[in-house]
């Protein structure tokens, strides 16, 4: 049996601005910003490759009314862990946070240049966004308000742009 730990709010946001989604728990986070290294035992979460069904997210079909529950992005998420989801809209949250914490070198110079006909799909003023959400532990918003077909497109290209391949985007 593992240990079990109390800690404050303060130590929790901290751990939480360190990790990268859905690839970390909170004993790598701890692991990592302790510079102990050793062998990780196996996860005990679900993952994209334990029988469920997947969906490569491809360009020109139509996503409108296709139901959603998770998503995977391949050879990206250690042990292929997926993560659970019920819209594109959150999907799009988790990817961008994701990318962004993987590249917070590359990705605002990325992400501030993709624009839909009207206006950005990523911005540093909420203002400039009809629904914006604000991407973890930086001062970038993503516009959340775009169909799907908008999104899986959207995701595809933050892929591309930041150097991962497009069809690493599953549905789980």
């Amino acid at each position: 049996m593992m240990p079990t730990i109390r800690i404050d709010n303060e130590v929790w946001d901290y751990l939480k601005s360190k990790a990268a989604p859905f690839e970390d728990t909170p004993n790598d986070v701890l692991r990592r910003e302790l510079k102990i290294v050793a062998a990780r035992p196996a996860a005990a979460t679900t993952t994209a490759s334990q029988g469920a069904s997947r969906t490569h997210l491809k360009p020109g079909k139509d996503y409108s009314y296709q139901p959603i529950n998770g998503f995977c992005l391949e050879g990206l998420h250690k042990d292929g862990k997926s993560a659970s989801c019920h819209s594109y809209s959150e999907m799009l949250k988790l990817v961008s946070s994701y990318l962004w914490l993987r590249h917070m070198d590359s990705f605002a110079k990325v992400a501030l240049d993709l624009r839909g006909k009207k206006r950005p799909y990523f911005s540093k003023n909420p203002a400039e966004l009809r629904k914006p959400h604000k991407l973890a532990a930086s001062d970038i918003f993503v516009e959340t308000n775009l169909s799907a077909n908008n999104i899986v497109a959207l995701s595809r290209v933050l892929l591309e742009k930041l150097g991962h391949d497009p069809d690493s985007l599953v549905l789980v």
